[in-house]
């Protein structure tokens, strides 16, 4: 059956932006009297939303749990000054978006990435990109894996679950794909390993941009 939307995930699938995670982390962390982490580090904080990103950063060293909210507020400070200092799209993003938007396939962003910022960093990196929907966390929306928001997603774009490929780089979106009954294409240019990401469930390992656009190829001629 022919492939009519894709849902990716942002951070780690789309972007490469552990650096200036890191950064922002990084200074706030500091700026509170504690240590900073490695870059590598930051590929395990990450994927379940800043507080648990904060959270994280401050239980590896036996930080004081009271912190959390005021380390949180410095990172957002320094993100929102720091979001484009080293991100950038992965080596061929822009191309298969344009290839998906030649074959008409309708393109969401769905990450667990404060909102405000999804929409901001989709707007720098993809300005000439027409996303069917660009929805980062809202206070009123429960994070990923849960898969509340990919039911209002599919409804909203009018697509049986069988035409939608859900596109991640962490166990997190493997999960929340397999929850929501759709088909999780696990990448591995982002922030975790293959082994994760066949664990949480991923029907697909790819590679590359290419094998992706292979797949969805391949699953046009059935």
């Amino acid at each position: 059956m022919n492939i009519k939307a894709i849902i990716f995930d942002l951070d780690g699938t789309l972007l490469d932006t552990l650096a200036d995670i890191a950064l922002s982390m990084n200074q706030a962390l500091i700026d509170h009297h504690l240590s900073p982490y490695a870059l590598d580090d930051y590929r395990y904080f990450v994927g379940n939303g800043v507080e648990q990103l904060t959270t994280r950063a401050l239980r590896a060293q036996n930080g004081d749990s009271k912190l959390v909210e005021s380390v949180l507020q410095s990172y957002r400070k320094y993100y929102d000054q720091w979001k484009n200092k080293n991100t950038q799209p992965y080596i061929g993003i822009r191309e298969l978006l344009e290839k998906c938007h030649n074959r008409q396939i309708k393109t969401v962003v769905f990450s667990n990435k404060p909102h405000q910022d999804t929409v901001k960093v989709i707007k720098d990196y993809f300005p000439n990109h027409s996303f069917a929907a660009v929805l980062g966390h809202q206070d009123n929306k429960p994070l990923k894996p849960d898969p509340t928001v990919l039911y209002e997603i599919i409804a909203k774009l009018k697509v049986n679950k069988n035409e939608v490929l859900y596109v991640g780089d962490t166990a997190v979106d493997m999960e929340t794909a397999t929850a929501a009954g759709l088909t999780p294409i696990g990448v591995t240019w982002g922030f975790r390993d293959e082994p994760e990401l066949v664990k949480a469930g991923a029907a697909v390992i790819v590679s590359s941009c290419e094998q992706l656009m292979s797949y969805i190829e391949k699953r046009d001629e059935r």
